[in-house]
């Protein structure tokens, strides 16, 4: 139990270097503006990346339960730092392809595996109902971050476009030797085999998750892709790339407050409401949006809190559902579904955008999300508190 405190002060660290701040304000103006790419050609890349976690979520969520969630941690570390820096330094369409598959394989050995490695170092000290606090405040500093380097990114930019890749390169390499620095958890290892796997996998199918499941994964898939639109938006409003790092960086930092406290807002509210109502706002905001374009700072700062906040909150309630033994490769499976949730959104959105406007599509897409999410409510409700409290034997 001693050592907790200074664990968690280096998950902290490895959040704030696993940073993707610098770019967060440019990729996509790089793509449009500075490569000339349509929408739908940069909505097809975002369908390579997704459709890349989808195949590879499921084999890199078993290597983290098999051989260490810490060990591969550190892998993705290492190649989404070495994918960013490459990122911004080819030109060609076919180069985007293979650099997006590559950074869509290390995201994957990141997806799932850190969230289970830090419900575990918890449970061992007998911590786990910090989760949701350590969680969220660990997406908090990850945010806080990235605000900071967002406003950087906007400079570097202006100096040379290839800069704030190079320089999210460079901090992801540090955060690989921040992650050396933390214990590995006791997950499984030899002991889970494909069958334990595919056990694990099954779970989500059962009453007590599927629609669970379903709705974060509609909430999650649809309102990430709505995300590739801020920027182009913001430049369509007039704004330099200096001042679009500052818009980004005032939106992660609005966001950050909010996963901050999001075990505070799960203490007030509850996990049920939390996540019952999030995506009904959001998609009710994306709706406004498209009637009202004037208020896109306000919907977007909404939507980035909403997004953030809720996070912890649904991963603490899916953890304690989810025995240790395989939980990496649970969560994998989750990403997995957002992936294949977000390929249709993908396809749908960039033609759409091109023949519309950048409006009407976050509208239409906020439609969507209220249509599936109620259709989700009636079915049966996502969170049900009795079946938390059994698995917690209260």
């Amino acid at each position: 139990m001693a050592r907790t405190p200074s664990v968690v002060a280096r998950y902290y660290l490895y959040m704030a270097t696993s940073t993707l701040g610098f770019l967060i304000p440019v990729w996509v103006v790089l793509l449009d503006e500075t490569r000339g790419f349509t929408y739908t050609q940069i909505t097809t890349l975002d369908v390579v990346f997704f459709a890349t976690i989808l195949l590879a979520e499921l084999p890199t969520g078993y290597v983290g339960d098999r051989l260490g969630r810490r060990n591969a941690l550190v892998l993705s570390s290492l190649a989404v730092g070495l994918s960013a820096a490459v990122f911004g330094l080819v030109e060609a369409y076919s180069s985007f392809l293979v650099v997006y598959i590559a950074w869509g394989i290390a995201q994957t050995f990141r997806s799932g595996n850190d969230s289970a490695w830090l419900y575990d170092t918890l449970q061992e000290t007998g911590a786990a109902d910090a989760f949701a606090r350590v969680r969220g405040r660990g997406l908090a500093v990850l945010l806080g971050t990235n605000a900071l380097t967002a406003a950087v990114g906007g400079h570097l930019f202006r100096l040379d476009p290839s800069y704030p890749f190079i320089a999210t390169g460079l901090v992801n390499g540090l955060s690989a030797l921040v992650l050396l620095t933390l214990p590995e958890t006791d997950g499984g290892g030899e002991q889970f085999t494909l069958a334990k796997a595919r056990k694990a996998v099954s779970r989500l199918t059962t009453p007590r998750l599927r629609s669970f499941v379903l709705y974060i994964v509609l909430f999650y898939g649809i309102g990430w892709s709505a995300d590739l639109f801020v920027q182009p938006i913001a430049r369509a409003a007039g704004l330099s790339f200096v001042e679009l790092g500052y818009l980004f960086a005032g939106l992660i930092g609005v966001s950050a407050v909010a996963s901050n406290y999001a075990g505070a807002i799960e203490a007030r509210l509850g996990t049920a409401r939390v996540v019952h109502l999030s995506p009904l706002l959001l998609g009710g905001l994306f709706v406004v949006l498209g009637l009202f374009p004037i208020l896109a700072v306000p919907v977007f700062l909404v939507h980035r809190s909403l997004l953030n906040a809720t996070t912890p909150i649904a991963e603490g309630y899916f953890n304690d559902l989810t025995p240790s033994l395989g939980r990496a490769t649970a969560l994998s499976a989750i990403s997995m579904a957002m992936s294949a949730a977000s390929i249709p959104v993908k396809l749908v959105s960039g033609p759409l955008a091109d023949a519309t406007s950048l409006f009407t599509t976050v509208a239409i897409l906020g439609g969507g999300l209220l249509v599936f999410s109620v259709a989700v409510l009636v079915w049966e409700r996502p969170v049900q508190p009795s079946l938390r409290a059994a698995a917690n034997g209260d």
